[in-house]
């Protein structure tokens, strides 16, 4: 490949006695240099990369893209050592042609290989807005709406791996719910948008969220008072890390407690009025140390006696 060779031809005519001969005609041509292997494309969402096997009988190569019903030239690559393109600026989920040829000069003449074709698609944009919001035994994960996507594939972490557990296949569906869940245990999900065309299929990149869910609601609770004492019992939530407990005071829930061990049930507020309406809120909380995930508030009501 990719070298000059020199030719000549004459004819001859003989009578079966004598031969004669033509002038000679000179040829110089160049081989071409080989053709392209190792082609390969990766996208994102708004770039495409090209790259191939180093073509040592290659000065360089050219590299054309197809818009507007035609093949025009993009990019000329000198040196055969470098190997691949990235076209910069693309649409996402969207499908574009580029073909490549190797070439070689000796400075009078140049020869070309083939063309090697690729087709291939941008990734669909990276989905946002990702929120997780839990109760106690579900996990909702919502996202912004990703138009350049046709849905998501929604995996959850499972026994050491990585589970499907749902496809939504319109990108208008923009939320999932997880049921089934245990109070205060940290779960990992991950989603990606993936656009298809019926023939290729390409990916966004995964957006993982650990959300924690919530402890159980408090349950049990009870109100006994005297005549400056609330004393508020509950249920052990066995759930919780321990509870906060809040008074409204002065137009505002105001914190007066938090009991770091869900064992301790009770709480007594002293020093109130004698005949007079308090109000109490209280609710579990769990935490793992790095997040606090909390139980619904339940608010009572009470009297103090005279």
């Amino acid at each position: 490949p990719s070298t000059k060779y020199e030719y000549r031809i004459r004819a001859y005519y003989t009578d079966g006695t004598s031969t004669t001969y033509s002038d000679y005609k000179y040829v110089s041509p160049t081989t071409k240099p080989s053709n392209m292997t190792g082609i390969a494309a990766n996208s994102t969402a708004n770039t495409v990369t090209i790259s191939w096997d180093e073509n040592e009988s290659a000065t360089g190569y050219l590299i054309q893209q197809y818009k507007d019903g035609e093949w025009k030239h993009i990019r000329q690559l000198v040196r055969n050592t470098v190997t691949s393109y990235t076209a910069t600026g693309l649409d996402a989920s969207t499908k574009y042609q580029y073909r490549i040829r190797a070439y070689y000069t000796d400075g009078t003449s140049t020869t070309y290989s083939d063309y090697k074709y690729v087709s291939p698609t941008t990734k669909p944009n990276k989905l946002t807005g990702i929120k997780a919001t839990s109760t106690a035994d579900t996990v909702t994960l919502s996202w912004d709406e990703n138009t350049s996507a046709t849905g998501y594939f929604i995996q959850q972490y499972k026994d050491g791996k990585w589970t499907h557990v749902r496809q939504l296949a319109r990108n208008t569906v923009t939320s999932y719910t997880a049921t089934g869940l245990t109070p205060s245990t940290k779960y990992q999900f991950r989603i990606r948008a993936y656009y298809t065309d019926g023939v290729s299929t390409t990916y966004s990149d995964y957006v993982t969220l650990a959300p924690t869910t919530r402890p159980n609601n408090m349950t049990g609770i009870k109100v006994t008072s005297t005549a400056n004492t609330v004393t508020l019992s509950w249920d052990e939530n066995t759930s919780a890390t321990g509870y906060f407990i809040q008074q409204y005071k002065d137009g505002k829930w105001t914190h007066v407690r938090q009991l770091a061990r869900n064992t301790v049930t009770t709480y007594t507020a002293t020093g109130l009025t004698s005949s007079s309406t308090y109000q109490f809120r209280i609710r579990a909380y769990y935490t793992d140390g790095v997040s606090t995930t909390y139980s619904d508030y339940t608010t009572l009501v009470c009297n103090t006696k005279r």
